[in-house]
């Protein structure tokens, strides 16, 4: 579970690192 949410996570943050 914990790998899931660290891989959402870092999926999520790189997004949000570059603005839209």
């Amino acid at each position: 579970m914990a790998e899931r949410g660290s891989k959402l996570k870092a999926a999520v943050n790189e997004l949000t690192r570059k603005p839209q």
